[in-house]
């Protein structure tokens, strides 16, 4: 049986999905009650953060665990502190009521943040690179991955952390939301210049991903063992690339104008927006050479339709005049 926490996110609503038709049995560990399907039992342990939180008493039976659950990068803070008790404390403990429970596994959905927030464009960034963290979120992710490597090394557990990158698809919220919108307007935007990649991950894909690492045997002849693999889509677009694959999902071709980087850079600084001037002109491509070898993976879903299926849905979800 698998466990699963973060079953009402964006990433594991996708996790669930992907399991629904394998026939797996999944408990899926939440705050409070919610609805489950045919596959699922819900065990509601109360505030993941609470000292006295039960995670053994519901593990008990699972071979599995996938933890999913974070306070992510969206969050308005960037307090140290929050973020150490939401990502790290609670990894620990899930980490220790598992190994109490007898689970075999634990996969860790982790995030690319923990190792850094650039890179050469021609030179992806290696999972086993020094980390770097930039920010509250990253550095509580990288904590959240050395107490699992410990506790793993410590009770004989195999453990998996997968390093995502920018994750999008229908249901997508945060910064890519304002990247759909730019990419529909119709608007000139200042673009065309830019020569940076940026390494994304469709939910369907991340979702694939982190189920065939909670599944398939463990790489190596070490056991028990812990590794860090990063995933992410087939192809590591540009922003121009990708502003023209979002519009193309809605039958638009955007105008880009030929706007060097450096005077962007420069306004955003001025206005405090140094952070999201980087994300949209600056490089950052991941080496997700060693997850596919060792776990036979490929994407499914190819960016192409990963990126024109999420067009479609905010542009329907704007006509609509809703928010999903």
């Amino acid at each position: 049986m698998l466990a699963l926490t973060g079953a009402s996110g964006f990433v594991g609503r996708a996790i669930r999905r992907r399991v629904a038709g394998d026939g797996v049995a999944v408990r899926l560990l939440t705050r409070a009650d919610m609805p489950a399907s045919d596959n699922e039992t819900v065990v509601a342990v109360g505030d993941f953060m609470a000292v006295g939180c039960d995670f053994a008493g519901a593990l008990a039976g699972v071979s599995t665990v996938v933890h999913a659950a974070a306070a992510n990068a969206a969050a308005a803070s960037d307090d140290d502190a929050a973020f150490q008790a939401a990502n790290v404390d609670v990894t620990a403990r899930l980490a220790e009521a598992a190994a109490r429970a007898g689970v075999r596994r634990i996969v860790l959905l982790s995030s690319i943040k923990a190792r850094g927030e650039r890179s050469h464009p021609e030179r992806p960034l290696k999972a086993d690179e020094p980390p770097a963290p930039e920010d509250a979120y990253g550095r509580s992710k990288l904590g959240a991955e050395r107490v699992l490597r410990e506790a793993c090394e410590r009770h004989g557990i195999e453990g998996i952390a997968l390093r995502a990158p920018l994750v999008y698809g229908p249901g997508v919220t945060g910064n890519f939301r304002l990247l759909l919108a730019l990419a529909g307007s119709g608007m000139p935007l200042p673009f065309g210049a830019i020569r940076n990649r940026r390494s994304l991950i469709h939910v369907d894909n991340l979702a694939d991903a982190v189920v065939r690492a909670a599944t398939a045997p463990f790489p190596g002849a070490a056991r028990p063992a812990f590794a860090v693999y990063q995933v992410k889509d087939d192809t590591d677009p540009s922003t121009p690339e990708l502003l023209r694959g979002l519009a193309a999902g809605v039958g638009r071709r955007p105008v880009l104008l030929p706007v060097p980087a450096g005077p962007m850079f420069a306004l955003a600084r001025a206005l405090g927006r140094a952070g999201q001037a980087d994300r949209l002109l600056g490089s950052l491509v991941l080496d997700d050479a060693p997850f596919r070898r060792d776990f036979g993976w490929q994407p499914p879903v190819s960016q192409a339709d990963g990126l024109a299926e999420t067009a479609r849905w905010f542009r329907d979800l704007r006509r609509a005049g809703g928010r999903r």
